[in-house]
């Protein structure tokens, strides 16, 4: 049985992770392969032709397809159950939108209540396509007589109300071209959708995420609150994050008493993302935060505060470190739905304390940092399983050098149910700072919503020291070892993420006279933990 598709007009562009590459024109397919049924409580297969008279979407998706549950619920709410509310489209045609799953692993992991199996990708291939998600719209309002029309299939989705326009078309008096050969295709019906299965729009997001790094005399943590909203063109979101420091501070300066303390850091974050063109998109950063950003700068002020405590020392300020930030992004879409690129400039203003070179009093010290970013990268999707991103990082401090950076990494779904995700990058700053790290994470599917992770990542420095002053605050060089497991649920609206393992960070040693800071930059053994939750709704 040979198939023709024939695409009429392009109406998806970018859901900006896994794409393919549009083909204005397809070519004959031969069809043979029975699709297996999969779940089905009939036994029986589901045929195209049993939509004849229908408009059909075709939605192809395989679990570890990141974009794939966003493009598929919005598909579901949006396009199936908007027309089912109509009644059918503006010519009264009934809609039917059917998710084609890919892969043998995972196949409800799709916003769309019809699921159906294509696992041999016969159906794919016949769409000549490179990656998903894609999203295909079928005419048979002639199957009868006809077949099939493919009148458009793009990847991701770019505005539902193009898709509504290209829909709401079929059947007027200006599509009376007629298919080239008929559609006789077998697809396997999975059981419908349950009634715990949610049924609206994934258009809003509320995520929880907190980390933290524990030592015996060193306790830091860190909790996001986000909530994001999805509309039309427009997407924004805004975060809150919650910092906690509690240190013990230790110094052979004798002029240092013992102490324990305690501080925190808030952070409040927008941002904004809309399409300025059909290729190209805007993206806009606003974020304050008020408090120490680190432990270091709070174990260091401290430290200088009780020293210039002492009445022979001179007096060290009370600060309140803050800052804001201001950023913007474009994405351009330069290859059509396989090659992104991406500009950003950002500005940092930063209040902090000036103990950044210190010699019992502010030598080099300023009260006030400001910074320029800028950022290019490339994303690209090499095949259905393999997306690579590479970036160039540039920033501008005042009273420092230009620091340099390149970064890169590479997501590969290696099968059914692995998928690896690694990393690398390198930093150089003048007169004598380098670093880089690599890492990576290997993912397995367990069950269709249990997934377990390994993960390692690795880090040198050479260290950050300034100058010669015997008893600069400046960290040595550092080479920092990262493991662990992760185990992540996946359900229908709500996923829960939970990674744990050890964290070791080894200081060079250094041969100063005053080795006042020898204890802030001792090598440590640390336990580390994350928890993620999302909920979309």
């Amino acid at each position: 049985m040979e198939l023709r598709f024939k695409s009429r007009s392009v109406w998806y562009v970018l859901l900006p992770l896994l794409g393919v590459l549009d083909s204005p024109v397809f070519g004959a397919l031969s069809v043979d392969h029975k699709f297996p049924v999969r779940g089905s409580e009939s036994g029986m297969p589901l045929r195209l032709p049993e939509f004849s008279g229908k408009i059909v979407g075709l939605d192809f998706f395989a679990y570890w397809c990141g974009p794939c549950l966003k493009s598929s619920s919005l598909v579901e709410a949006k396009i199936q159950q908007y027309y089912e509310h109509q009644g059918g489209n503006a010519m009264g045609i009934l809609v039917n939108a059917i998710a084609v799953n890919i892969e043998s692993k995972n196949s409800r992991r799709t916003g769309l209540s019809q699921v159906v199996d294509d696992f041999s990708g016969e159906l794919l291939n016949g769409f000549e396509t490179q990656g998903i998600p894609l999203i295909a719209v079928l005419d048979g309002t002639e199957a009868a007589n006809n077949g099939f029309v493919v009148r458009s299939q793009h990847a991701g989705l770019e505005s539902v109300e193009k898709v509504r326009s290209v829909i709401d078309t079929i059947g007027g008096a200006q599509l009376d071209e007629s298919p080239t050969a008929p559609m006789d295709v077998d697809l396997v019906e999975v059981t419908p959708v349950e009634e715990r299965m949610r049924r609206w729009t994934f258009d809003r997001n509320l995520s929880v995420n907190g980390e933290g790094l524990f030592t015996q005399d060193f306790q830091v943590t860190q909790w996001t609150v986000q909530y994001g909203h999805d509309d039309e063109n427009t997407q924004w979101d805004l975060g809150l994050t919650y910092d906690t420091y509690d240190i013990d501070l230790y110094s052979p300066d004798p002029f240092f008493e013992a102490a324990s303390s305690s501080s925190d850091r808030i952070l409040a974050q927008l941002n904004a993302t809309q399409p300025l063109h059909e290729r190209v998109t805007w993206q806009g950063q606003a974020g304050y935060y008020d408090g120490f950003q680190n432990f270091r700068s709070l174990w260091l002020h401290d430290y200088y505060q009780q020293i210039g405590s002492l009445p022979f020392f001179g007096d060290y300020p009370d600060v309140s470190p803050r800052g804001y930030r201001l950023a913007t992004q474009f994405r351009w879409e330069y290859l059509p739905a396989t090659g992104y690129l991406e500009a950003n400039f950002g500005y940092y203003e930063d209040w902090i304390a000036p103990s950044a070179e210190f010699e019992r009093v502010t030598v080099l010290g300023r009260d006030v940092i400001d910074s320029f970013a800028y950022r290019l990268a490339s994303e690209n999707i090499l095949s259905p399983r393999l997306r690579s991103l590479l970036e160039l990082q540039m920033t501008d401090t005042v009273v420092r050098e230009k620091r340099y950076g390149i970064q890169s990494s590479l997501n590969a779904a290696l099968g059914d149910s692995w998928v690896l995700r690694t990393q690398g990058g390198w930093v150089t700053e003048n007169p004598d700072f380098e670093a880089y790290f690599v890492g990576a994470t290997l993912e397995h599917d367990l069950t269709e919503s249990w997934l377990v992770s390994v993960f390692g990542r690795f880090y040198h420095d050479t260290g950050e020291i300034q100058n010669s002053l015997p008893a600069s605050n400046a960290p040595p060089g550092l080479d920092s070892y990262q493991i662990g497991l992760g185990v992540r649920w996946i359900g229908e609206r709500s996923s829960v993420k939970i990674t744990g393992g050890p964290y070791f960070t080894r200081y060079e040693t250094l041969d100063i006279e005053a080795p006042f800071f020898e204890d802030l930059y001792r090598s440590r053994d640390w336990a580390m933990f994350q928890f993620a939750y999302s909920l979309n709704f």
